[in-house]
């Protein structure tokens, strides 16, 4: 999956650190910050990105969530917020979860639902996925929200399930 981070400063530099490649660019409410490279990716306005047709989902790394939240729900366009992820993904203990991610990868099996559908859990899958795991689902926990659906709209070949078929299936089950 692709994303936008909307937040070109520490939080935006940490998700930038652990997705890498998988962000085309940043948007910033800066002027400041704009057209200057931020991690080698180019920043530009919300105005530019909303604009440009971009079908990419925009992670929110900003303190001032609510408003930039509000914005992207008007204008239909498909969001995740960093406060939902575990705090290595803000910074706090993230060299010491570098270093357990590997055994972490390691001991989820084939045929394993992944609960929740927040930016940790897409990038979990799509590790995993990576690595031949095989038959990994997410389970969706909020009932498919609109917001969830958008999201998922551009998730490639992202299977979801409910908790009740994930247990059904007997699939081993992970709370992310």
């Amino acid at each position: 999956m692709r994303y936008v981070v909307w937040g070109a400063g520490h939080r935006g530099e940490i998700i930038h650190r652990i997705l890498g490649g998988s962000i085309s660019c940043f948007i910033d409410s800066n002027p400041a910050k704009r057209g200057v490279p931020f991690c080698g990716k180019c920043v530009i306005s919300y105005e530019e990105y909303r604009l440009s047709g971009r079908q990419e989902v925009v992670i929110v790394s900003s303190g001032m969530s609510a408003d930039i939240e509000a914005q992207l729900e008007a204008d239909g366009i498909p969001y995740l917020l960093l406060d939902e992820c575990p705090p290595e993904f803000m910074g706090f203990g993230l060299q010491t979860a570098e270093r357990c991610w590997d055994s972490l990868f390691a001991s989820v099996h084939d045929h394993a639902a992944l609960y929740g559908v927040s930016l940790y859990t897409l990038w979990l899958y799509e590790r995993l996925v990576a690595r031949g795991a095989r038959d990994v689902v997410l389970i969706c926990h909020d009932g498919g929200s609109l917001r969830i659906g958008r999201i998922l709209a551009l998730a490639e070949n992202c299977a979801v399930t409910s908790m009740a078929c994930a247990e059904q299936d007997g699939r081993n089950i992970y709370i992310c």
